[in-house]
């Protein structure tokens, strides 16, 4: 039997019939949407889930500037979820998966691309087939290359606490003028699949949340790595109070490294505030969030998350660039008036320091303000 067949179209998969060959039972020789690839293109982003989420900001632009391109993203196991419902991305790979180094040495890309300096990032950057390289990848002689002079002042930045004290470009911005990106109309795409949009309405009914009134979120935690980014339990504790007051309804955020934290408030305000738990699947913590108006929050995951999800945001700011957090619109950025911020440090010996700094009245007013807007 001869049949014919496009092996450069983006939908033709190798070892299963595409999307519209079982949808709509196409063949390849009268198939009218066949989109023949002009571009393939690697992006490597494998660290922290937060950065790689917002990350993907980039990709509307990119898909924009080569509209027939073959996008394939390399990343880290735990960041998988983030890719599902996304057709900007036409493969994800694990990382940890022997198949990302078989693809790398077997593949020629027309472009790769990696904003990161870490040594696995650079690595794979440098050991890729492609004609041309973004960002950092390594000479011959082991040092580091930058692929223009955006790149070259964002390793600066990562190097130089001057250099990332004087920013006032936010990440996104910075990513997109290495890469060569249009920044308007920038957004992180995250998109709710129809079960996950059900998930967040049975969250509603089982905790009995209201149509009508201010839901606000509260997200506890802050990754492993910058503790110094989280707000004091009894600051949450005293918002809470305060929101209480007011009728809101509230719903505590976090992992399960937040579980002594959302137990301990359960515990003074029991049925009057909702936990989301703190053993949710990435994507189930996606659907809770969604069933906030408003979330409180530091410079997280959670926080980007937030945003992609068209949701209202206050963000507290500390050790980290206040510049470099991108808001869209959405929210109001807080941070304390003392001249140590922006240090990256994961501990701290000033008291009271950048975050104790932030008062529960200041956010109060800030989830009001945003609200009657």
């Amino acid at each position: 039997m001869d049949i014919k067949y496009n092996l450069n179209c983006k939908y033709f998969i190798f070892d299963r019939p595409c999307k519209y060959h079982k949808q709509k039972d196409i063949i390849c020789s009268n198939c009218t949407y066949c989109k023949k690839i002009d571009k393939r293109i690697l992006i490597i982003k494998l660290d922290a889930l937060g950065d790689v989420l917002r990350t993907l900001s980039i990709l509307p632009s990119l898909k924009k500037k080569y509209p027939n391109s073959y996008i394939t993203w390399i990343t880290r196991k735990n960041a998988l979820p983030l890719f599902k419902n996304l057709d900007l991305v036409d493969r994800v790979i694990d990382y940890e998966d022997p198949l990302s180094i078989t693809l790398l040495h077997t593949t020629k890309f027309d472009i790769v691309i990696n904003v990161d300096t870490n040594d696995s990032a650079i690595a794979l950057a440098s050991f890729a087939k492609t004609k041309e390289k973004i960002g950092f990848y390594l000479k011959k002689s082991g040092c580091i290359a930058f692929a223009n002079d955006e790149a070259r002042k964002w390793f600066l930045m990562g190097i130089n606490d001057k250099y990332k004290k004087i920013n006032k470009k936010t990440y996104q911005k910075i990513i997109s003028d290495i890469i060569g990106l249009d920044y308007k109309n920038s957004y992180i795409p995250l998109e709710l699949s129809k079960d996950e949009k059900a998930y967040s309405e049975i969250f509603k009914r089982q905790n009995k949340i209201k149509k009508n009134g201010l839901v606000v979120g509260l997200n506890l935690g802050a990754g492993r790595r910058w503790q110094n980014k989280t707000w004091s339990l009894k600051y949450f504790e005293q918002l809470t109070r305060n929101l209480l007051k007011r009728s809101a309804q509230i719903v505590l955020l976090g992992g399960i490294e937040e579980e002594d934290k959302i137990n301990n408030l359960k515990k003074k305000f029991r049925r009057r505030i909702i936990s989301c738990g703190y053993n949710n699947s990435l994507r189930n913590f996606f659907s809770i969030l969604n069933v906030c108006d408003i979330i409180v929050t530091g410079d997280t995951m959670a926080a980007h998350a937030s945003l992609a999800l068209k949701k209202k945001v206050i963000v507290l700011l500390g050790p980290t660039s206040d510049s470099e957090f991108e808001i869209y619109n959405q929210g109001i950025k807080l941070f304390a008036d003392i001249n140590c911020l922006v240090c990256y440090k994961n501990t701290c010996d000033i008291k009271p320091n950048c975050m104790d700094l932030i008062k529960p009245k200041q956010i109060e007013n800030a989830i009001y303000s945003l609200y009657n807007r």
